[in-house]
């Protein structure tokens, strides 16, 4: 799987055994709960909660799930 972003490429391989789809749905909720919480109680803001949903959980699913990650710099 490979993302392309202005100035990065981010290619993303499947684990060796596989993609467990029913962990990684479980996973998903785990890291979105707390955020969606802070969220509704006043915590964070829209535009923070969305940076993280964004940013934050898919960096932490990529290490909890063992995921190999290569970053491919374009230019800076």
């Amino acid at each position: 799987m490979r993302v392309v972003t202005e100035k990065e490429v981010y290619v993303m391989h499947r684990p060796s055994d596989g993609w467990n789809e029913p962990q990684l749905i479980q996973l998903i909720k785990q890291e979105k709960e707390p955020i969606k919480m802070a969220y509704f109680q006043d915590e964070i803001s829209k535009i923070q909660s969305d940076k993280l949903y964004h940013e934050q959980v898919p960096k932490n699913l990529i290490q909890k799930l063992g995921i190999a990650l290569k970053t491919i710099r374009l230019w800076d």
